[in-house]
């Protein structure tokens, strides 16, 4: 149900709502007139074998391949999720405390922006803030997480994209100083006006005058060398 009272039904969830039947009270079958007859519902996995952390792709196509600790826990990054897609994140995450479990924590740049509609969407939301917590000695696992919510108190809309400019500096020198890699979850439209985001960041924080076609072509060649990853859908 939206704020104003509207009930929004998923198209998937629907469907299979449709599929089950109800039940009375006594625990017999409604014969609903509007209710599908059940069906076969065909899934299918779609594996992004690209979308790993760095120089980890070949554990998606070996199961037997040689685990890297070094350049994962090495690379900085830059991470923007947009929704449901904090979840391959949290496989990120996981992957690097049980890394850092053997090899020790690193000083090393982790940004992650998270963008969804209201405190009350934002996932993992605890389990973040230990993660960017410091205690003693110890590094934090991630530097910084920069929520953007696009639909708090239903005024001032914001999102990802907006948030990015603010942080322009910090994300110029972590891709052009600091050879980061970028991770982009979320819908196509979304993750499409992150990278026009990008290169307008390059744009303009770029000391050598250049234009928004040459920064899209920096962008280009930053996809090509697999340091701009993307798994998008929707």
């Amino acid at each position: 149900m939206t704020p104003h009272g509207i009930i929004r039904r998923g198209i998937c969830s629907n469907y299979l709502q449709q599929t089950t039947p109800k039940l009375s009270s006594n625990g017999q079958p409604i014969q609903a007139v509007w209710q599908r007859k059940p069906s076969l519902v065909r899934l299918f996995i779609s594996p992004n074998p690209h979308f790993r952390l760095p120089d980890q792709e070949h554990l998606s196509l070996s199961v037997t391949s040689k685990v890297v600790t070094d350049v994962p826990l090495n690379s900085p990054l830059l991470m923007f999720a947009i929704g449901s897609g904090i979840a391959p994140f949290r496989s990120f995450w996981q992957e690097l405390q049980l890394l850092e479990g053997s090899q020790g924590r690193v000083n090393i740049e982790r940004i992650l922006f998270m963008g969804c509609r209201s405190e009350n969407d934002f996932l993992y939301a605890e389990e973040l803030k230990a993660l960017t917590s410091k205690t003693g000695k110890t590094n934090k696992l991630i530097t910084a997480v920069i929520p953007v919510y696009s639909r708090e108190n239903g005024v001032n809309r914001r999102h990802v994209q907006d948030a990015m400019l603010d942080y322009e500096s910090m994300i110029y020198s972590l891709l052009t100083e600091k050879n980061a890699v970028v991770y982009m979850c979320g819908s196509t439209r979304a993750c499409q006006g992150i990278e026009s985001t990008l290169a307008s960041i390059i744009e303009s924080c770029s000391e050598n005058n250049l234009t928004l076609m040459q920064a899209n072509n920096i962008i280009q060649e930053y996809k090509a060398l697999g340091r701009i990853k993307q798994d998008m859908f929707g």
